[in-house]
This record gives structure tokens, sequence and C-alpha cells, in this order.
């Protein structure tokens, strides 16, 4: 994805890898290795793995880049400490880290989210919510599984599949 973007015109100083829990881990391994220098790196929710190989297969491209690191305090997934960890080693190899926690709302504790689909095949996409796919596209599969009694796997949902489900109750 890097050497596309740098394919692209885009200058490694100008590339920021972000990732979450496993994209964490794969942000921090790749953007600490990489032999050009990074705008920023965003390491949320998880750690750096092969940690104990860092110290010689890091590359001096990267020292002083800055990196952001967040973790849930109540993190079921990847493990406070383990994140911990990964920041103690990066402030011990002299890394730039802004180090973060923030506690994590458990599933129990969550509201309940009221959700309406909206059907604007018409308007073209404003870009601004890509990020949030992830969740929020399983945010909405819950909703439609406790909506209707039946979770719908062949993706996307639609309101067609809905309906579709609806009909078999």
């Amino acid at each position: 994805l890097i050497e596309r973007e740098v394919q692209r015109g885009i200058d490694f100083r100008h590339i920021v890898l972000a990732g979450f829990s496993q994209g964490c881990a794969m942000a921090l391994y790749i953007g600490l290795r990489l032999p050009h220098q990074l705008a920023g790196i965003i390491a949320l929710s998880g750690y750096l793995p092969l940690a104990l190989s860092l110290s010689i297969e890091k590359h001096s491209a990267n020292q002083n880049t800055p990196i952001f690191m967040a973790h849930g305090t109540y993190d079921p997934v990847v493990i406070l400490d383990r994140a911990q960890a990964s920041y103690a080693l990066l402030e011990k190899l002299a890394y730039r880290v802004n180090w973060n926690e923030y506690p994590i709302m458990r599933f129990m504790h969550v509201p309940n989210v009221h959700v309406e689909l909206i059907n604007r095949e018409s308007e073209k996409s404003l870009g601004v919510g890509e990020g949030s796919q992830g969740p929020g596209c399983a945010a909405i599969a819950n909703a439609v599984t406790n909506a209707i009694g039946e979770r719908i796997y062949d993706l996307p949902i639609s309101p067609q599949k809905v309906l579709a489900a609806l009909s078999r109750h």
C-alpha cells in the first residue's frame, strides 16, 4: 500500500501509518523497520509484534517519527500490559511516543442505539464515513439481527435481503 501511494506521487514523509488492534501491530512493525521516513505512526489498541528483534531490525529513518499510541484500560482482546510493554520498549529505544489510556465501555454498558437505514443511492459518497465502516457495518448487522431475529450472512445487507429474511418468519 505504501509503495502504491509513492508511485501515485505521495512522498513517504507525507504518509501516516495508522492501525487498530492487528492493524496497530502492522503499523508499528512496518513503520519502525521501513527505510523511508514517515510523517507519523498511529497505534491504537494493539502492541508491537516481535518486539525483541526491533533493536536489531529497526531502521534509523523513523527514529524521530512521532508515534501516537492509545489503549483502552479494560480492553478484553489486547491486554493493557502488553501495550504498555510495547510503549516502554519504544521509550527505552528513544522513540518519540505520545501514550494515552482511555476507559472502554463493556458491551453490557453500551446504550441501545437506534439505527435507520436511508436509501440514497442517487447521491455520491462524501467519503467521511469510510473509517467507521467496520464497526458501523457490524453495528448495523447486529441491529438488523436484533430487529428481525435472523442474522444475514450474505453481505452487503440490502433492503431486499432484510425483507426476504422477514418473510421467512
